[in-house]
């Protein structure tokens, strides 16, 4: 990954998500370094609510907002069967909202507790053609992806996997760095909208909203201007 920084070649054979660092943890300024103590240390008191998953700083893991990741389910609801690939809050958000069907594709386990076979383990370092059950391939209307990285190789195994999870033209929402908009757009026909995600950390990279339906930008605020 000749792209990836520090922090992506110390955690390369991890596959989460809800968030990209772009830092190793020998570059992060004091203040930024203090405040992953503090989660860190918020992490060892946490409740016990087995629901509120600790993001993990090493596994460039971090959660969206209850408030964010419900926008980002009511902006594909209603569009059939729902693939939610390395973005367990907003499968939850789903399932919240009534969605009995759609299916988290995620590397940490953890977030498949009570799923059953609404959960697949995936890893996007692995050929998922050997790993993942071929009767999800062409099943879902709908792919929203969160790749844990934002270097093109990491994207590109993403989209690989979302060929083949969809049925037909299914709807793609790409939630990655502006950085790639450029190629995103020329390539793969995706268009930055102008919803912003928000997290529960402040160790994050923005990241911003892609899709490839008009519909679904329109739910999340209309795209954003074409760039000069």
């Amino acid at each position: 990954h000749s792209s990836m920084s520090a922090l992506d070649n110390n955690a390369d054979d991890s596959d989460s998500s809800d968030g990209v660092p772009e830092i190793g943890l020998d570059a992060l300024r004091p203040e930024a370094l203090a405040a992953l103590l503090s989660v860190k240390q918020a992490r060892a008191t946490a409740s016990m609510d087995t629901t509120a998953l600790p993001d993990d700083f090493g596994m460039s893991q971090f959660w969206y907002t209850d408030a964010c990741a419900d926008e980002l389910a009511a902006a594909v609801r209603g569009r059939g069967r729902v693939a939610v690939v390395s973005c367990p809050t907003a499968h939850r958000a789903l399932c919240r909202a009534g969605d009995a069907v759609s299916v988290l594709f995620e590397f940490d386990a953890r977030c498949g507790a009570n799923l059953g076979d609404r959960f697949c383990r995936y890893d996007f370092n692995e050929d998922f053609r050997a790993k993942i059950p071929s009767h999800f391939e062409g099943s879902f209307d709908v792919v929203i992806l969160d790749p844990p990285y934002v270097s093109r190789d990491c994207l590109e195994a993403f989209w690989s996997f979302a060929a083949w999870l969809s049925k037909g033209a299914a709807v793609k929402l790409v939630l990655t760095s502006v950085v790639n908009r450029p190629w995103l757009r020329a390539e793969w026909g995706l268009a930055l909208t102008d919803f912003e995600l928000r997290f529960t950390s402040k160790l994050c990279t923005p990241l911003r909203a892609f899709t490839d339906c008009e519909e679904v930008a329109k739910r999340l605020g209309g795209f954003a201007p074409p760039e000069d």
